[in-house]
């Protein structure tokens, strides 16, 4: 599990996902932020077989000081990738085309 994921879910617990539902999820892509940067976005699929979207930022002290997180839910993967705002949905799917998994977000979109 990526730690960063982790950490956004526990320091914002009003994100729309616990660490429980978390706790085995795959993250199939990420793009990935930095403090006080970029944001980080993933796209999870969850152990009870659904999906989710997630995006989050922290300053630069990290997630334990000031950040934020917003979890979108979905049924499957396409359901949860029509949620992921068009300029990171266009990285993602040429992420996905190109088999990779993570990136360094140069788009943010959030």
């Amino acid at each position: 599990m990526d730690k960063d994921l982790v950490d956004a879910v526990s320091n914002n617990p009003g994100c729309g996902l616990t660490l429980s539902q978390i706790d085995g999820a795959t993250v199939a892509l990420m793009l990935e932020g930095g403090n006080d940067g970029p944001s980080w976005h993933w796209l999870v699929s969850l152990p009870d077989g659904s999906w989710a979207y997630v995006a989050g930022w922290c300053d630069y002290t990290g997630w334990d000081c000031r950040s934020g997180a917003e979890a979108h839910l979905a049924e499957n993967r396409d359901a949860a990738m029509a949620l992921v705002p068009d300029v990171v949905r266009v990285e993602f799917e040429a992420m996905a085309v190109a088999g990779e998994m993570s990136r360094r977000n140069t788009v943010d979109g959030w």
